[in-house]
């Protein structure tokens, strides 16, 4: 297991990491927050070739179970890179939210 997001708390992308053609890949993102609450956050993998270009391999949008959990895991397959990185593509909330996201894959 790897870290990708360690406690952003914005919307934004992780520095990429390199897994040599994995194309199992499972994601766990899981949030803390004070003084206020989550209604809304996104997730996305992407995966690259070259470690240069990157295009999204699979999402997850947090349901209502997911953000009373304040976590949520997903599942991409049949899908070989080189590199992954993590991004939040949405993070609507009041008081301060730390979002995390860990990566694993098959070959790990």
């Amino acid at each position: 297991m790897v870290r990708l997001i360690d406690g952003l708390e914005t919307t934004g992308v992780s520095t990429s990491y390199r897994v040599h053609g994995a194309h199992l890949h499972t994601v766990s993102a899981f949030f803390t927050n004070s003084g206020g609450s989550v209604t809304a956050l996104a997730v996305s993998l992407e995966g690259s070739l070259d470690g240069s270009n990157f295009f999204e391999l699979g999402s997850h949008t947090f349901d209502a179970t997911d953000l009373s959990a304040q976590g949520a895991m997903f599942h991409v397959a049949h899908k070989p890179v080189e590199y992954v990185r993590a991004r939040i593509t949405s993070l609507t909330e009041t008081g301060t939210t730390a979002v995390y996201v860990d990566y694993s894959n098959g070959g790990m």
